[in-house]
């Protein structure tokens, strides 16, 4: 009897340890929640104000039971380790392009391919993709916190560039975005940090390099070259990810809330703040010096048919499981 008592004891005894090693499922955060947010950008460059928007309406919907703190830019977490540091929860929340989180979330960057509105990636289930994706990662992608309905990145150079076949030799740089594009236009792709760039530049080891508009008047990189292929390619994929487990912690009001102000802002405010900011930064280069680069039609199909051609073929590559699904629903 006391043998059969003693195992019964230990059989609880085990069964209890096991299910107080079990992690929990999180509960809403009790009483008003605080969030810390980083961006990967200084907090004083023209296109962090969107997510500041962002933090701003959703503290003044939220009444004081959500606080969103933006305690700053790459001087807190260097923009590479943001995702790793919100994935891990050391910060809740990081506003920041998909190639800082690719390593994380395959076909994080197919955002940049899409060549439909933010409504329509919605509609056709792109959104439900990306964010099923982060979610594997211990992410919540909330979504894009900058758009101007259309794509924003340019490729500056020092020499004149007037037909693709002038990038040949010219050294470039570039993330591993673009790489493969440049080879097969001839040019040479070179690795360096943005931070880097505008001393490549004046002393020759590079020739130029891409960016959107905004970021290169905003850094000064246009006294260092003087000219732009006028022809964009690819959509700004700035967006807001946050920690899956702070996300799953608040209450299911707050949210809907930060949700509804994401959706808010994405179809009636940012689309127009955007354009007319580039627009203004445009302007700002032109009075500056920066002459824009127009191909010929047959130029201009070539230069963008292949770097999409190119972009979408090292993503079906690097997410296999995804990006041929995207690619379906995000091409025209």
């Amino acid at each position: 009897m006391k043998k059969i008592i003693y195992a019964l004891v230990v059989t609880v005894l085990v069964a209890g340890l096991f299910l107080g090693c079990a992690a929990p499922a999180p509960s809403p955060a009790p009483g008003p929640v605080t969030l810390k947010a980083v961006s990967f950008l200084p907090l004083f460059v023209g296109r962090v104000k969107t997510f500041q928007m962002l933090i701003d309406r959703i503290n003044e919907r939220a009444k004081g039971e959500l606080t969103i703190e933006l305690t700053g830019g790459p001087e807190v977490v260097p923009a590479a380790e943001l995702a790793m540091t919100v994935k891990k929860g050391m910060i809740d929340m990081a506003f920041l392009p998909a190639c800082f989180s690719a390593s994380l979330v395959p076909g994080a960057e197919t955002v940049g391919l899409s060549q439909l509105l933010p409504e329509e990636e919605i509609e056709v289930g792109a959104f439900d993709i990306w964010q099923e994706e982060h979610k594997k990662a211990g992410l919540y992608y909330l979504g894009r916190a900058w758009t101007t309905h259309g794509p924003g990145f340019y490729i500056f150079t020092r020499e004149k560039v007037e037909t693709p076949s002038d990038l040949v030799g010219q050294k470039i740089q570039s993330e591993v975005s673009l790489r493969a594009f440049l080879t097969e236009a001839g040019a040479i792709s070179v690795s360096l940090p943005r931070e880097e760039i505008y001393t490549a530049l004046e002393r020759g080891v590079i020739d130029g390099f891409f960016n959107p508009l905004d970021v290169v008047y905003g850094k000064g990189w246009n006294e260092v070259v003087e000219y732009c292929i006028d022809h964009p390619f690819m959509q700004p994929d700035d967006s807001t990810i946050i920690s899956l487990d702070t996300w799953n912690r608040l209450p299911k009001h707050l949210r809907s809330l930060v949700i509804e102000v994401q959706r808010e802002l994405l179809a009636d405010v940012w689309p127009s703040w955007c354009t007319e900011y580039v627009n203004e930064k445009r302007g700002l280069l032109v009075e500056a010096g920066m002459e824009f680069i127009k191909f010929s039609p047959a130029d201009a199909k070539w230069y963008l048919d292949n770097i999409y051609r190119t972009e979408w073929e090292r993503q079906l590559q690097v997410a296999p499981e995804v990006a041929p699904k995207l690619r379906e629903l995000l091409s025209k």
